[in-house]
């Protein structure tokens, strides 16, 4: 695992290493009667207007009966009706109706079109591939705005491991679903545009379950990324030759792929995974008819491991169950004490400031959620566990600088923040709400060098009025 395309010659035509040769043969059993169960049946509308389950391939019926014609009519005309008398009322609204849109703000960075062009990424041999700043950086400035690589929907899932449908847009993530996919039963859709746009489901439609218990969502996530990675080449070996002559990391397109190191961790348990992921791939006939000899197949095998591995330690997991993998977004390291933070909106991730940030110095966010009030010796066992590194930031070497806490709730801007914290809760855009947003701000420039439980206080309450999300 060490050399991701290991060949076992030197020749340019050998084959790939065989990184599922350790798995046993008992696994190999049980994840062939776990397909069966994996799949999901799609489903035909039969005359008398009873859905059934119809066989794999069957084509879909052209003629809907005519009862459930006349009832799809008479509902879409009463959501038309509906929908016409919330346009006239727009205009009257609309100011009422602001929202927060994440956008950068800063023009694009000529490298990489998601981070702004105040960053630039760097590499060294301590933080690996971090992110710094050219120039300082004030608070509350979106310095990373980016659409997943790939990302999966949890349905909600009972104690008999039975789930519902997801109750998000399979494509954009809003909640306002209403469509069914036309082959399946297993996801939902906001409009016939996000079904027609979502690629990927079409794939894997009939062919893997969306249904499915919260131990198997990393092998549907690698699933994701495979098919999002294949769909973008014509064929197995331009996809090879691509990825051999990129050097592993090098001449990083993130459009493309994700390239990022393979970890160490759970190595036994991330083969399994990857084998789960590599077997459910080979039923689909969009894999089997591109990778159909030994060197693709082994390729794709190092490539299903690859993806497998680094889910773990990259993938980003919002209140909303949604769990993605992003490419730039990836690239910010871990501190106790971050200097940046993280959102999503519309289907979209971001980084927002929250701490003033000088020239040269690494742009951080946090890792650990909650977690991170903890004691030092909490974090650490918790970083250590999950992502196999010591945190050496100024919070847990001790090198933070400390304030009396009188100092700081004597502060003004503390004590309009402590007396209007309601405010965050108001309308998108309004002026108290802005109020409270601004006096946050002005806070943390004052005091944002040190780092206590009452800066972070101050931090959620900037962010909750800053945006219309919840952290």
């Amino acid at each position: 695992m060490q050399s991701l395309w290991k060949k076992e010659a030197s020749e340019p035509h050998a084959l790939f290493i065989d990184c599922f040769a350790s798995v046993p043969k008992n696994f190999v059993e049980e994840v062939a009667i776990w397909l069966c169960g994996f799949r999901s049946e799609p489903k035909i509308i039969s005359k008398n207007g009873e859905t059934r389950k119809r066989k794999a391939n069957q084509p879909l019926p052209e003629i809907v009966p005519k009862r459930s014609s006349r009832i799809l009519e008479k509902q879409t005309n009463g959501i038309r009706q509906i929908y016409s008398k919330t346009e006239r009322l727009r205009p009257k609204y609309e100011k009422r109706l602001q929202r927060f849109v994440p956008c950068l703000s800063y023009p694009p960075n000529k490298n990489y079109e998601d981070l702004a062009n105040v960053l630039e990424v760097d590499t060294s041999k301590l933080f690996g591939r971090h992110i710094v700043a050219n120039c300082d950086i004030d608070v509350g400035q979106i310095i990373g705005v980016a659409k997943p690589f790939s990302q999966i929907i949890y349905g909600s899932i009972d104690g008999n491991n039975n789930s519902s449908l997801p109750s998000n847009c399979l494509t954009c993530h809003k909640n306002n679903v209403t469509v069914q996919c036309e082959r399946c039963d297993d996801v939902m859709f906001c409009s016939e545009e996000c079904r027609s746009a979502n690629k990927i489901h079409k794939i894997e439609c009939t062919s893997i379950s969306h249904k499915i218990s919260d131990q198997f969502y990393d092998v549907k996530l690698a699933i994701q990324m495979v098919l999002t990675t294949v769909k973008t080449f014509s064929s197995a070996y331009g996809m090879i030759n691509s990825f051999e002559k990129s050097n592993l990391a090098k001449n990083y397109t993130q459009h493309k792929w994700i390239m990022l190191n393979l970890t160490k961790m759970e190595r036994d348990n991330t083969i399994l995974r990857a084998y789960r992921a590599f077997e459910c791939l080979m039923t689909m006939d969009f894999i089997t008819s591109r990778f159909n000899t030994d060197r693709s197949k082994r390729f794709l095998m190092h490539l299903v491991l690859h993806y497998t591995a680094i889910i773990p330690a990259n993938a980003f997991i919002d209140n909303a169950g949604t769990k993605s993998i992003y490419g730039t977004l990836s690239f910010f390291n871990h501190s106790c004490a971050p200097n940046a933070c993280y959102g999503f909106k519309d289907g979209k991730g971001y980084i927002i400031t929250i701490r003033p940030i000088k020239q040269d110095e690494q742009i951080f966010i946090n890792y650990i959620g909650d977690k991170i009030k903890g004691s030092r010796v909490q974090r650490q066992e918790h970083i250590k566990r999950h992502w196999e590194f010591e945190c050496k930031c100024e919070r847990c070497a001790a090198t933070a600088v400390i304030q009396p806490i009188s100092f700081l709730i004597d502060d003004p801007h503390y004590r309009y923040i402590q007396n209007n914290k309601k405010d965050r809760f108001l309308p998108f855009g309004c002026k108290k709400r802005n109020r409270l947003r601004d006096e946050c701000m002005n806070f943390l420039r004052k005091h944002g060098h040190c780092w206590t439980l009452v800066l972070d206080d101050v931090t959620i309450s900037f962010l909750l009025s800053h945006t219309d999300d919840s952290f």
